[in-house]
């Protein structure tokens, strides 16, 4: 069974602050996570109706199953990952929501 860890960041009220971060500190942080398959990052950049977008970035996790991701939170890195995406987004004026889902 495969996990998926969804992080949606809103849009920052310092983007150019948030990327450059996000880029050299955050994701080399979430990258050394233990038993981490796959990440996949991207920005927002549009809506399908042209509404506002909600989300400014989201990053994409992929672990073998539920436990994996627990442990490999639980580690110095990845609760060194967890605390910076927080950080990150009260420093830069975003918030941040996480979802666990499981791939069909």
């Amino acid at each position: 069974m495969t996990v998926k860890l969804t992080v949606l960041y809103s849009p920052p009220t310092d983007a150019p602050a948030f990327e450059e971060h996000y880029l050299s500190v955050h994701m080399p942080l979430a990258s050394a996570i233990p038993g981490l398959q796959r990440a996949e990052t991207s920005v927002c950049v549009a809506t399908p109706d042209g509404s506002p977008v909600p989300y400014h970035r989201i990053a994409e996790l992929y672990f073998d199953s539920p436990e994996a991701l627990q442990a490999g939170f639980a580690t110095d890195e990845g609760r060194k990952a967890g605390a910076d995406a927080q950080e990150l987004a009260a420093r830069t004026g975003a918030t941040v929501s996480m979802v666990v889902g499981v791939l069909d």
